[in-house]
């Protein structure tokens, strides 16, 4: 029976814990010792509602896997990610870019980052930035960061973002960030214009004076 259930959500990818207990007719506590019995994992956002066989998710090289606007990572809930991602940065991570990894609103991040003791949050400039709170990784991040002078720079965008816009930059090759951030938001809401700039400036696709952020 299990079996059978199983194949049933390997088609759905992810599923609500109601639906579950729906599908082997049980109860609520049944369906969460199923999940536990099958290690299954948790969505990191929507208040961890939805689940995922742990074969279904195919994680990016940050560790995120999205379905729809539905989020899951490698390292659990959305506290253990960040400061997975923070740790093993190369010097740091500022607020845009981490926002624009994990697919949520600098909100949701305020109310996370307090609470992680393996981070500082330090401001450079105008840019909030994220470190380890281990001296030596810290300070190995600060000195990269510096010496690389990126503090300011626009991030980049995940590489299965950086697929859709340049896809979508063929199809459209003369409309402007703001036009291509607009037509991709429904396939990825962490893209933006700033994020479009600087990959197609990275690449030398756009000119300087093409869009105006």
């Amino acid at each position: 029976m299990s079996v059978d259930v199983q194949q049933l959500l390997r088609k759905k990818k992810v599923f609500t814990i109601d639906a579950l207990a729906e599908l082997l007719k049980c109860s609520m506590r049944t369906a969460w010792r199923r999940l536990h019995e099958w290690g299954a994992c948790a969505s990191y956002n929507h208040n961890a509602k939805y689940h995922a066989l742990s074969t279904i998710p195919q994680f990016d090289e940050y560790g995120i896997w999205r379905y729809n606007d539905i989020y899951f990572s490698r390292y659990g809930n959305l506290t253990r990610t960040i400061a997975h991602l923070v740790g093993d940065s190369h010097e740091g991570i500022d607020m845009q870019r981490l926002c624009a990894i994990l697919g949520v609103s600098a909100k949701s991040l305020y109310t996370h980052f307090r609470g992680i003791e393996e981070i500082v949050p330090q401001r450079i400039g105008r840019t909030l930035v994220f470190f380890s709170s281990q001296d030596n990784i810290r300070s190995a991040q600060m000195a990269r960061r510096t010496s690389h002078g990126h503090a300011d720079q626009s991030p980049l965008p995940r590489s299965t973002d950086a697929v859709l816009i340049l896809v979508d930059k063929i199809k459209h090759p003369d409309d402007s960030a703001e036009q291509s951030a607009r037509r991709l938001l429904v396939q990825s809401p962490t893209i933006t214009p700033a994020a479009i700039h600087a990959l197609l400036a990275q690449y030398g696709i756009v000119k300087k004076t093409a869009d105006v952020l």
